[in-house]
């Protein structure tokens, strides 16, 4: 380092003294970059020699010559010891010298032809080979102009040059449409598979919930609208979709420092994903709001209902209650911005809110002790052991994943809090605030929550608000509802005289009457409920018969809905209060003065003095109900004999009655029956005949049996004899009862229909299994019964097993037939055991030997057997080999019949459906005379008991018959039907064996060009699946009369199809079977029950073919023909 040191010293001071003598030559002046890149690579290279040739000038001058020898071998020891130093110096230099000439080369265009491309250059890339220059190409990009020294010249050119390429750039609208159609394929195309990816795995594509959540800010002008609106509701689903059903949030500072499992770090990952990225689109939905914010009221109402009834169903769902307290602070916060002036359904949604009675620190029964009390009060061992029980009781909840009662109480406590703060402020701010109404309502249904503290101060404003008068009735009814709710709870402690609010209630209750809306009719009731009932210990007699008189008045001229509940009022009144019975006496002299209606003071109006005779208005009420309740007030309300009320009504509140009965919901029930028509010539020819034909007929009937007019049930009490309507034909309405009692202990009542025949579905017998029509229904006849209709078959017999029976018998006004002759005997034996055993008196048929039954009327070997031998022990015939059945009268080779033993039978029914899954026969359905509900029962083919199938669902279908019923792929299709109010229907259930679960599949009705529209209503009709279509052929419908029409309803695709289908012409019916053949791939259709004309009917043979995927009808004509059939 020192002999070069010394070397470079030499050098300059040679160089000073040849500059000096004017023999050194001038340094040439370095190019700048833009000589450098003008200059060729032959000027570089003349450039680089002329430099090397001037330092090997100054290497020629030697500067050894001016060193001694001493200092020579100096340097020569000391270049030895550097040597390492010298290599790594140079080195460096050589890299310093190979930038230097990177730098001093001027750029080169690769391939690049730059008259007809612009490009720029970028950053080189060093790679093995050298640095290799990277250039991009500018595409359209327009020559500078210079315009400062052009002037307007210029100026024109640049115009010139922008029309041009505007002029290029113009496309039409067409081209445009495609163009954003094309766009927007492309993004919906990315939003679906990036929405599929995060549903199908969310752990492992969480990443893509970001970029789905970026395009929410869609820039481009032409889809950005569209975009936005699809990636918004995608998002919501997928957060539906993936967003857990329990807590979570984002992690401190502190807990991501904690070392966690693999897993529970994935875990957390995958959700502070999840939260940020819901954030982000919370924040998103936000921005994208505020352009509503400017617009007019007018247009803003549709999303304020639908704030608020998000917070009606967020605070029905909420269980545990801190959702429910950041609402009611949000709300909070808003009518403090708003200064209370809000609309009334902001307030309203307070009222759903799920508080109950506040769970007290005494959970259970236990109380909770503080640490100082159960070091006080507990030993070692016990604290211990309570530690642990309080562990143990915190896992259990958690695996239960239910939350404490104590959170619970502490989440209602807040809220609460919240919601009363709320209120009194608004009472203490503005008593004229136009959501006072919504304030006292809420008071009123909270009122038992209130604290103790604050009852005075309450009542007081509450009674000034009344006396104010500017307040609704309907206001009033909560600020009254409000005070003795909370006098009957924590406040029945306080010395409160509520008289004056007595006197509020009374005063408007005039305002109720059928011009006003009656919803606020519960809210009057339950004030009732908590001032008389509750509080009946407190309140004076005139003060009851004050009010039970106004509440008769209030009752007559209200709907019929709010008469049932207001008599049903006044009876729990009279029953609670007995001396208020003598308001039911007309003639009543106990009372002193004249009966003031008009006067508002309940003690003073001289209630004792007046009876309630409006009872006796009401008992001729339009509703039967009402009618009923007023007869039964007016008997003094007895529980038993003339003028009870049936107990269905008796136990059912006033409230509950009014709501079933509630006229809001524009139905009338009991269901109004229409009057009959006369269909037929000579029902219109008697009703000509005027009322002496109809006189005429009763007096006979009256004078045969010495009844007086009004009588309607005959005793009878003989053990045998006859009931007869009389000789002739019956008379016209007339409605005639028997009741047979023998008094005869264990004894069986034999009734049997010598002769019946009565209008076919309009007059009716009904027999009942006791003494009154509560009792069993044994067997309902209409119609025509012949004697011995066909060989083999008898009269009909009905046993009454208790002893007793209960006969009904009634007519309509315009038609009747000869009637009916029954006799009837007490222990007797069924048709005298048809000569085939002797008859004992206990009414039993002691058989012969080849007979059985109670009547003797089973033989025990039917036939003798025929080929077989009869087994009498066992009861049953014997057959040879390829000989079946019970008489042993079937081949075996050609099918037999064999009765199916089940154990656990059910009820009978009739139009049910069946179909064979999985080794049961499954039944649908069906009329069973006693079922609301729809049953399903199965069969088990190998061990032959009979199930009931529990189903589970939100929904399930109604009681029906003459549905169909198809399987496919583990699932059941109920379609069509009579519902049980007589209705035909065109639902569509599904039935899943796998879950037993019923859903309700939404028609979607098809889509074709002339009516009718699929799907039909239709009764009677057969269904049948091919492939995945099910195909309803016929069937019975309520506008369409008999159908020849074919469904399809395309399973795969929940669409109905109407078929127009083609060849031979059929007849539309009902009732009929239909098979599907898979080797001719045929659907089979027999029998039925066909139109001939608009009037008439008949039973039919035919057996029609059906292809289902050509839709061509058939006609076989080779079939046999010999019995028509009704399936």
């Amino acid at each position: 380092m020192a002999k070069r040191a010394h070397n470079i010293k030499r050098a300059n001071k040679h160089l000073n003294r040849l500059q000096k003598q004017g023999k050194l030559k001038k340094k040439k002046k370095l190019p700048t970059k833009q000589e450098k890149f003008v200059k060729t690579k032959k000027n570089e290279k003349d450039v680089k020699h002329e430099a090397r040739h001037e330092e090997e000038e100054m290497d020629d001058c030697d500067p050894t010559d001016m060193l001694e020898a001493g200092d020579l071998q100096e340097l020569v020891k000391t270049h030895h010891k550097s040597n390492v130093r010298t290599n790594q110096i140079k080195r460096k230099n050589q890299s310093s010298d190979d930038e230097t000439d990177y730098e001093s080369a001027p750029r080169k265009w690769f391939g690049i032809d730059d008259t007809k491309r612009t490009v720029k250059a970028v950053l080189p890339i060093k790679g093995i080979k050298g640095i290799v220059p990277q250039f991009i190409e500018v595409k359209d990009k327009i020559e500078e102009i210079n315009v400062s020294n052009g002037g307007v010249a210029a100026q024109e050119q640049i115009a010139e040059v922008t029309n041009q390429s505007n002029i290029s750039k113009t496309v039409s609208t067409v081209e445009l449409y495609a163009t954003r159609n094309k766009k927007l394929s492309a993004r919906k195309l990315k939003i679906a598979s990036l929405g599929t990816k995060i549903i199908e795995n969310p752990e492992e594509n969480v990443k893509h919930l970001k970029e789905l959540r970026l395009m929410m800010d869609e820039k481009d002008r032409d889809i950005f609208v569209t975009v936005r609106k699809l990636v918004s509701v995608s998002l919501l689903e997928v957060f539906k979709d993936i967003l857990p059903d329990y807590r979570i949030r984002i992690k401190s500072d502190k807990e991501t420092k904690v070392r966690l499992k693999k897993e529970t770090k994935l875990l957390q990952e995958y959700e502070d994903a999840v939260l940020r990225n819901y954030k982000g689109y919370l924040q998103r939905l936000e921005k994208m709001l505020e352009g509503l914010r400017n617009r007019k009221k007018k247009k803003r109402v549709w999303i304020s209902d639908l704030i608020c009834s998000t917070f009606h169903r967020v605070f029905k769902e909420d269980k545990v209650g801190a959702i429910s307290l950041e609402c009611v602070k949000a709300i909070h916060k808003l009518l403090k911005e708003k200064t209370f002036n809000v609309q009334n359904k902001v307030l309203d949604t307070l009222l759903s809110l799920r508080v109950r009675d506040i769970i007290k620190a005494d959970v259970d029964g236990k109380r909770f002790l503080t640490k100082k009390e159960k070091v006080a009060k507990m030993s070692k061992k016990e604290r211990k052991r309570s530690k642990q029980m309080d562990q143990l009781e915190k896992e259990l909840r958690e695996t239960k994943a239910e939350e404490s009662k104590e959170i619970k109480s502490k989440f209602q406590t807040e809220v609460l809090s919240q919601v009363f703060l709320i209120y009194f402020k608004i009472l203490k701010r503005d008593t004229k605030s136009q959501v006072l109404a919504s304030v006292l309502e809420g008071l009123a249904k909270f009122a038992h929550l209130i604290n103790v503290e604050f009852f005075d101060d309450l009542i007081s404003i509450l009674h000034k608000l009344i006396e104010s008068g500017n307040l609704t009735y309907r206001e009033n009814l909560h600020c009254v509802q409000t005070v003795f709710t909370i006098l009957s709870g924590q406040g029945s402690a306080l010395n409160v005289d509520p008289q004056r609010f007595y006197t509020h209630l009374y005063r408007h209750l005039f305002h109720f009457h059928t011009g006003t809306s009656n919803s606020d009719m519960p809210t009057l009731l339950e004030c009732l409920d908590l001032m008389f009932i509750k509080r009946r210990k407190q309140v004076t007699f005139y003060r009851i018969l004050a009010f039970i008189k106004r509440l008769c008045i209030v009752s007559t001229q209200v709907g019929h809905d709010g008469s049932i509940a207001l008599l049903m009022c006044i009876r729990s009144l009279m029953q609670s209060h007995k001396p208020a019975d003598i308001l039911l006496d007309t003639d009543n002299s106990q009372g002193n003065g004249v009966y003031l209606p008009n006067l508002d003071e309940p003690e003073h109006c001289h209630a004792n003095a007046s009876s309630l005779w409006e009872l006796h208005l009401l008992r001729k009420h339009y509703h039967p109900l009402v009618s009923k309740i007023s007869n039964h007030l007016l008997h003094g309300s007895p529980i038993t004999g003339e003028g009870q009320l049936p107990m269905e009504f008796c136990n059912k509140s006033p409230v509950e009655l009014w709501n079933v009965f509630d006229t809001s919901l524009m139905e009338f029930k009991p269901e109004m029956v229409p009057p009959k028509v006369a269909q037929r010539s000579r029902k219109r020819k008697i009703a000509e005949m005027g009322s002496s034909y109809m006189n005429e007929k009763i007096s006979k009937v009256q004078k045969m049996f010495n009844l007086s007019e009004n009588s309607k049930i005959y005793m009878l009490t003989n053990k045998q004899g006859f009931i007869t309507d009389g000789p002739g034909n019956y008379s016209f309405d007339i409605q005639c009862t028997w009741l047979i009692e023998t008094n005869e202990p264990n004894s069986t009542l034999w009734l049997r229909l010598e002769h019946f025949a009565t209008e076919c579905s309009w007059d009716h017998l009904y027999i009942f299994d006791g003494d009154s029509m509560f009792s069993p229904l044994l067997a309902a006849y209409s119609g025509l019964i012949l004697q011995a209709p066909h060989p083999g078959e008898d009269i009909p017999e009905v046993v009454a097993s208790s002893g007793s029976a209960f006969l009904h018998f009634f007519s309509d006004v315009a038609y009747n037939m000869t009637g009916f002759n029954i006799s009837y005997s007490v222990n007797s034996c069924s048709q005298d055991c048809l000569g085939q055993g002797v008859c004992l008196e206990d009414g039993k048929c002691t058989c012969n030997a080849w007979r059985t039954g109670d009547g003797c009327d089973i033989p025990i070997c039917p036939g003798d057997c025929g080929k077989g031998v009869c087994i009498k022990e066992q009861d049953i015939c014997q057959c040879p080999p390829g000989y079946k059945g019970l008489d042993c009268s079937q081949v075996e080779a050609e099918g037999y019949w064999m009765p199916a033993v089940a154990r656990h039978r059910h009820l009978g029914r009739a139009s049910h459906q069946a179909l064979n899954y999985n080794g049961w026969m499954w039944v649908f359905g069906g009329e069973s005379f006693q079922d609301d509900t729809f049953d399903i029962f199965k069969y088990k083919f190998s061990t032959s008991v009979w199930e009931l199938v529990k189903t589970e669902g939100v929904q399930t279908p109604g009681p029906r018959y003459g549905h169909s019923v198809a399987e496919y792929n583990g699932k059941a299709y109920v379609f069509g039907g009579i519902l049980s109010n007589g209705n035909i229907t065109d639902e569509l259930w599904v039935f899943d064996f796998k879950g037993n679960t019923w859903t309700f599949g939404e028609n979607q009705k098809g889509v074709y060009k002339f009516d009718p529209t699929p799907p039909l209503e239709v009764v009677g009709h057969t269904a049948t699946v091919v492939n995945d279509r099910m195909i309803i052929i016929f069937g019975h419908s309520p506008v369409y009369g008999y159908m020849n029409t074919v469904q399809e309803y395309v399973l795969s695709t929940q669409d109905w199809l109407l078929v127009n289908a083609s060849g031979a012409i059929i007849k539309g019916g009902y009732g009929h079977t239909s098979i599907y053949d898979p080797i001719t791939k045929m659907i089979f259709v027999h029998g039925g029950y066909h139109s001939v004309s608009l009037s008439s009917q008949t039973l039919s043979s035919v057996l029609y073919t059906y292809d289902p995927l050509k839709k061509i009808w058939q006609e076989s004509v080779n079939a046999q023909q010999n019995t028509s059939v009704f399936a």
